[in-house]
């Protein structure tokens, strides 16, 4: 956003078909930058809207952008669209891309499903997405209707019951499918997850299996950047459609500092101040 030079122009032959691709032709970065020089660079080329995609990260830093592009003297209408597969955001019903991205990894927890179950002893074991809530991973799990054990940042877990559990559970069937979330490194409090806890946990079970001379394979799978990387399925682009024409509405009608959602099932414009003062969504264990 700092330089004009970088700017990719947006016609209609350019976007015909993106909606059919994965990804972002305008490329994506982790952070944002310094409020005050974007907010000169914006007056500088005399951006009169500007419409930012993603989640509570992207959407501070738009409502921190207004301000800085008040305090600059320009007017520029700020437009935030709920774009995360983690689903937390808060008040709105769903944000765009977490339906597609439940697709794709209930389609992961299958493929673990189909090699648990071809291979003798084992345990197809999935890891999904999800630093701080377990949304994700649950409705994955709830729509592969196959899972044995869930494990979700949300809960406080001892290994030593998710460990017997796994051994019940070949015991009794010769196999099991496990899933995991990567927001789970603290949720096993007495012990040092590192840096990846599916691949703690798989190492965990296999040295149990190990040390009671119990045979046992599992079938890893990872699928964070398949899910993050593959198109919209057709409900998000629908979903994503709305939110857009929603999103230049508004702009054009001169409104800012705001988010287009639904709501209820009703497609609205939220303040960004009032979403900045709820927490983020987590799943309600209860």
């Amino acid at each position: 956003i700092l330089n004009a030079s970088e700017w990719l122009e947006l016609t209609p032959e350019s976007v015909e078909g993106i909606h059919q691709t994965g990804g972002t032709i305008l490329k994506t970065n982790r952070g944002n930058p310094d409020h005050q020089d974007a907010a000169a660079a914006l007056k500088a080329a005399n951006v009169k809207q500007l419409f930012a995609m993603g989640g509570e990260g992207t959407l501070r830093g738009v409502l921190q952008l207004q301000t800085a592009l008040a305090n600059a003297d320009h007017g520029c209408a700020c437009v935030g669209i709920p774009a995360t597969i983690n689903n937390d955001l808060p008040l709105i019903d769903r944000t765009f891309g977490f339906d597609s991205a439940c697709t794709l990894a209930r389609d992961s927890i299958m493929a673990a499903y189909v090699e648990a179950t071809c291979n003798a002893n084992c345990i197809g074991m999935v890891k999904l997405a999800g630093s701080q809530n377990g949304f994700l991973a649950l409705e994955a799990t709830l729509a592969a209707r196959n899972v044995d054990i869930c494990l979700l940042p949300e809960m406080q877990l001892d290994l030593n019951k998710v460990l017997d559990q796994c051994e019940a559970l070949l015991s009794s069937k010769g196999y099991a499918v496990v899933t995991v979330t990567d927001g789970c490194l603290s949720s096993f409090p007495n012990e040092e997850v590192g840096s990846d806890v599916g691949h703690w946990l798989r190492d965990k079970v296999l040295a149990r299996f190990k040390e009671k001379s119990k045979p046992l394979t599992i079938k890893y799978i990872d699928p964070t950047y398949m899910v993050r990387s593959d198109k919209a399925n057709a409900l998000d682009t629908v979903y994503g459609s709305t939110l857009a024409e929603h999103a230049v509405h508004g702009a054009m009608a001169g409104i800012t500092g705001v988010l287009v959602a639904k709501v209820n099932e009703r497609n609205i414009y939220m303040p960004l101040q009032v979403l900045q003062k709820m927490p983020r969504r987590t799943v309600d264990l209860n």
